[in-house]
């Protein structure tokens, strides 16, 4: 692994290097290149954008002076032995790469790699503005988030939800009753996809305004009486409920009355930023600070996370998470100090099991020094950590048990401010969709009145 590791260098280094290799990476005799190249094999055939592709088959493999593009462009080699070598496809392809070995201004050889990387960024007549959540579907991806910002001076009132199907490619805005409040976030049923999306606190206890999108329309299923707040409030699992503004659970129960929410746990939040299920650990994460662990089941506290760094002193409290069922693991990264450098900054992405938030194994990411706001996701189909990187333009996929890069997709720009992202696989359509809410890096996009989506076609 070192000597793989040693060969990369920066594009002009690379260069050099190759030019000047010694005979016993090649012949001891330059051989000269034939009127016919040689038809080169690429394994694999399709891979990532930013992924390593082996290339068999140069006779006497790279010697002194070959040069090897990767649509015209200098590939980053990895390693080489015999008559095969290694490289790098560009992180912004997207399609069929043609790899070529320049021998004397000659072709010595070539072969085709299809990249799978980003593909478009589709920009939806709908606001998404504060936090996004994803809702289950039949078939496909879809979102939902409140159409609501209090920096844009819109005021208490509730000027209702956006909902996007990514897979459809529709999308659709429901306005609120303007004597209602906003929610800053739309609870979402985690196993019916049921919404509840407006509150009145001003009647007789909390009232959720419960409703369903069915063919692209909402359908309204009237009031359920529920403890909730701004942040609000949603089932943790069937009758478990959680607020997600003072993080209390509750049970449903029924009553000649009426139904009733009977407190479980009551602790202390402020601006949570989402709440990931781990199902077979019976588990669910709250990204507030510090990040309280709920059983599923009951609803009680299972423990506190103890790894997220205290604010002051220059940290950075940065909680972003992902969930792995089959492992049973969390996968949580935080963005703080760099242990040598006063001016860096990490990202530590750690391997957290579920059951009791035991740290199996870390892995530091270096990201620019502002408060980078990245993003986790994991694709259990592929078995393939996300992760976008904040203040950059770049989504990389990660081996999730060693962290080694897999691909490593360069996206057309870097929104000024992610706002609240969300990556999600989508295996019905073959794509992974970026959602962003008020992203303000976009040309031309409006973030009060349009959500930009970015698309990359997801390896099969």
């Amino acid at each position: 692994m070192k000597a793989r590791n040693s060969i990369f260098a920066p594009k002009a280094i690379r260069r050099l290097l190759l030019a000047s290799l010694p005979a016993v990476f090649g012949c001891e005799s330059v051989p000269t290149a034939t009127s016919d190249p040689v038809e080169l094999v690429v394994s694999p055939e399709q891979q990532w954008a930013g992924g390593v592709v082996e290339v068999l088959g140069l006779p006497g493999g790279l010697i002194r002076g070959d040069v090897v593009l990767a649509d015209d462009d200098t590939m980053e080699l990895v390693s080489m032995e015999g008559d095969a070598f290694t490289g790098r496809l560009p992180t912004a392809a997207n399609g069929p790469v043609r790899i070529e070995v320049r021998r004397s201004d000659q072709v010595a050889g070539w072969g085709v790699a299809e990249a799978f990387g980003f593909e478009e960024t589709k920009v939806y007549p709908v606001p998404l503005l504060n936090y996004i959540t994803a809702v289950p579907s039949d078939w496909g991806v879809s979102v939902v988030g409140p159409a609501y910002k209090a920096s844009y001076g819109q005021g208490p009132t509730s000027p209702g939800i956006s909902w996007i199907h990514l897979s459809a490619g529709i999308a659709r805005q429901f306005p609120g009753t303007p004597d209602l409040r906003a929610l800053y976030r739309t609870g979402v049923d985690p196993v019916s996809g049921e919404l509840y999306w407006e509150w009145d606190r001003d009647s007789d206890g909390s009232r959720l305004r419960k409703a369903r999108v069915v063919a692209g329309e909402l359908r309204d299923l009237g009031w359920v009486a529920r403890p909730c707040q701004r942040w609000g409030c949603e089932p943790l699992l069937d009758d478990i409920w959680i607020n997600l503004d003072d993080l209390s659970t509750c049970r449903i129960v029924a009553r000649p009355t009426g139904e009733s929410c009977e407190f479980i746990e009551s602790l202390w939040g402020d601006d949570v930023q989402g709440i990931s299920r781990l199902h077979s650990s019976d588990v669910a994460m709250v990204l507030d600070w510090p990040a309280p662990v709920f059983r599923l089941s009951t609803g009680r506290l299972a423990y506190w996370l103890d790894q997220w760094p205290k604010r002051g002193g220059g940290a950075r409290s940065n909680g972003i998470v992902a969930t792995d069922e089959r492992r049973g693991v969390f996968y949580f990264g935080m963005v703080r100090p760099h242990p040598s450098w006063a001016d860096s900054v990490v990202l530590r992405i750690q391997t957290m099991r579920g059951v009791d938030g035991f740290v199996v194994r870390a892995f530091d990411l270096s990201v620019p020094p502002r408060n980078a706001s990245s993003r986790l996701a994991y694709d259990p189909e592929l078995d393939l950590l996300l992760v976008l990187l904040g203040h950059s333009s770049v989504l990389e996929l990660r081996d999730p048990v060693s962290f080694e890069l897999v691909g490593r997709v360069e996206l057309p720009t870097e929104p000024h401010s992610w706002g609240d992202a969300l990556v999600l696989p989508d295996v019905d359509t073959g794509r992974i969709f970026i959602v962003f809410s008020s992203a303000d890096g976009f040309p031309g996009v409006d973030p009060r009145n349009s959500t930009p989506v970015m698309a990359i076609r997801r390896l099969p």
